[in-house]
């Protein structure tokens, strides 16, 4: 394995909460901490589709090495139209439909590993809205769970719903002049140096390190939009990255283009990984990962 040579955690205050049955604000982990099973980023190819078209859809899920084998399950809600969200709050499936090799369960789109997930839109997906607001569009609801393998090894057992790890994902779909594309980065940094996939990243204990990603001009997509007043206007997109990782101290969680280096201060020992996602703030996201250990 490649190595490359480079020469405060979150404090939350809060009251008591229902006679310390749960926790306090300031006992919860940093929201960039990966301490346990996390859904952190899913990502619809493409993020914004016509009435017809095909989706596929990619889940970033890191862990504790000691986290059980998981599963994942993908289901997908077409949009609802005539309410004032037209999004779709959630999708229900009992995971016992499963068990039916027959049949597929409605809204089921995929399940991990074996099955990747994809969804082609209905065609009626935005009928009944007029043509000016099918440019606008409306939401579909895709939603991800990871459970333990042995939940669907043994489909009659109750599920631990403590076990299960959800996420939602928001596919515009539309009949847009200027639909999104995904971004994307062109490179992650530690220090200015620039550290190439697969490599693990050699630090010093109880140092600060600047970590950085790269989006190019060419990432950041100017797009027509259409403003309560009914006028189209052209903007650009502003976005921006969340940082994550496993061990040290991230000193700032979100960082704003073009400014999209973070402060990250290592353990006094051990290995673990940075995880940069990228969003665009129409749904378009990206992500990249990389190693690092303590010499």
């Amino acid at each position: 394995m490649a190595m490359t040579r480079l020469a405060p955690l979150l404090f939350l205050t809060g009251c008591v909460i229902d006679q310390n049955q749960w926790l306090r604000p300031r006992d919860l982990s940093p929201v960039w901490l990966v301490d346990r099973l996390r859904i952190l980023a899913v990502v619809a190819e493409p993020p914004e589709v016509e009435p017809g078209d095909l989706a596929t859809f990619t889940a970033l899920v890191p862990g504790p090495a000691d986290v059980p084998d998981q599963v994942r399950i993908w289901l997908a809600c077409p949009p609802v139209l005539g309410s004032e969200t037209t999004f779709a709050a959630s999708c229900s499936l009992d995971p016992s439909a499963l068990s039916d090799t027959a049949t597929v369960p409605d809204g089921f789109i995929g399940l991990e590993p074996g099955l990747p997930p994809s969804w082609r839109v209905p065609d009626d997906a935005l009928d009944g809205l007029a043509p000016e607001d099918e440019e606008e569009g409306a939401y579909a609801t895709i939603q991800v769970m990871s459970l333990p393998s042995t939940a669907i090894e043994d489909l009659s057992a109750d599920i631990d719903f403590t076990e299960v790890e959800t996420g939602t994902k928001r596919l515009v779909v539309s009949r847009a002049q200027t639909p999104n594309a995904n971004p994307w980065f062109d490179d992650f940094r530690v220090e200015g140096v620039s550290i190439p996939e697969g490599t693990t990243v050699e630090v010093d204990p109880n140092q600060p390190y600047e970590i950085e990603v790269v989006l190019p001009d060419a990432a950041i997509e100017t797009y027509l939009y259409v403003n309560s007043q009914g006028f189209t206007e052209e903007r650009i997109e502003e976005p921006y990255v969340a940082w994550y990782a496993d061990g040290g101290e991230i000193d700032e969680h979100f960082t704003l283009h073009p400014y999209l280096q973070s402060s990250w201060v290592s353990p006094a020992s051990g290995s673990g990984s940075w995880w940069a996602v990228g969003r665009d703030r129409r749904g378009g996201m990206t992500w990249l990962e990389r190693s690092w250990t303590v010499r």
